[in-house]
């Protein structure tokens, strides 16, 4: 019996010493699940949010550009991650706003923010407006001098593709803008040395891509951040929020045309005397049949471009190619447009 008493007790010594681990491993399972099926659902809602304004407003360059473009892009998000979370004509229906900080329509001119206020109706219920900011510009300004103060100051304003706006203020005050292909602006100004960032197509593109990053990344985190301060689920309970690290390639491939990405914060859950926050960040960029036009170089060999590179004549618009028969007429890419 002796035996059988300190079996008995081990075995319920080890229950209670597991019970918080087994505990803790079915609340991370429980978040993996969460974050996946978050994951999904954002997904689901940015493409049918990019593939709705596409089908209708896409203008050869920007998707957003029209108020009615934006409002539906962001109505059908919305609606899609209703239908996600199987609130559509429930209660919950409005929660959807909760759960998202903020959604990034991105153009090839610059980039919209969609965010929620709350505030209360007549009757003193919980309502919600969206705000649609006007467009913001991925621009950044060079000078010869200690923060932009001494010599010609050339304000950049950067594109998803290869065109700029170069705007700057001669020796009499007046206001210039340059605007085209990164290379010919350059030409066009005389090629100073402020601006070597657009001597060549590898510094341009690094240069670009580090500038719209750089300034997405900030805007997304401020936008999740207030968010956070507003509208928490619980106990006013407070974080700051860190964008999670994305290779350079994915915001590359992210950035390369028109997108829309957001970030999903769900339901917090209880553990122990905190909260376990389960988020996803995603996007889905615009997906269509990408037209290629050939050309011939000065040499004699045929590249396949897209739409906008400067190495493309006007006249070989006229004949617009899948990439498969590009290829067929023995045409290599592009080493600058196609990536």
């Amino acid at each position: 019996m002796r035996i059988s008493h300190w079996t008995m007790l081990i075995i319920i010594v080890l229950i209670t010493i597991a019970a918080p681990f087994t505990y803790k491993t079915v609340i991370s399972a429980k978040s993996a699940q969460l974050n996946t099926d978050y994951a999904n659902y954002l997904i689901t809602a940015t493409q049918g949010s990019v593939v709705s304004a596409f089908s209708s407003y896409y203008d050869g360059r920007n998707i957003f550009a029209q108020d009615t473009a934006r409002k539906e892009a962001v109505d059908t998000f919305y609606e899609t991650l209703r239908q996600c979370f199987n609130y559509t004509g429930t209660s919950y229906a409005d929660q959807v706003y909760y759960y998202v900080p903020c959604v990034f329509l991105i153009d090839t001119d610059g980039f919209y923010i969609e965010y929620t206020v709350e505030h209360g109706d007549e009757d003193g219920n919980a309502a919600y407006s969206e705000i649609i900011t006007p467009i913001n510009k991925w621009a950044k300004t060079y000078s010869s001098g200690s923060n932009g103060m001494a010599g010609t100051a050339y304000h950049v304003e950067y594109h998803l593709d290869n065109t700029i706006l170069v705007e700057y203020q001669d020796r009499s005050g007046n206001v210039t803008s340059i605007s085209g292909a990164y290379d010919e602006v350059y030409q066009k100004l005389r090629k100073p040395s402020e601006l070597n960032v657009l001597s060549s197509f590898s510094k341009f593109d690094a240069e670009r891509t580090s500038a719209v990053i750089s300034i997405l990344q900030d805007q997304m985190e401020y936008y999740i951040n207030v968010h956070d301060e507003s509208l928490n689920q619980f106990n006013n309970v407070q974080y700051e929020f860190t964008l999670p690290q994305i290779k350079g390639e994915d915001w590359a491939r992210l950035i390369d045309q028109p997108t829309v990405v957001s970030f999903l914060q769900g339901i917090q859950m209880p553990y122990g005397n905190e909260y376990l926050n389960i988020y996803s960040f995603a996007g889905s960029e615009m997906e269509h049949q990408q037209n290629y036009y050939v050309a011939v170089d000065q040499n004699g060999n045929k590249y396949y471009h897209r739409k906008g590179c400067h190495r493309l004549p006007i006249k070989a618009l006229d004949k617009p190619y899948s990439m498969y028969n590009a290829a067929k007429e023995g045409a290599f890419p592009c080493p600058e447009c196609v990536r």
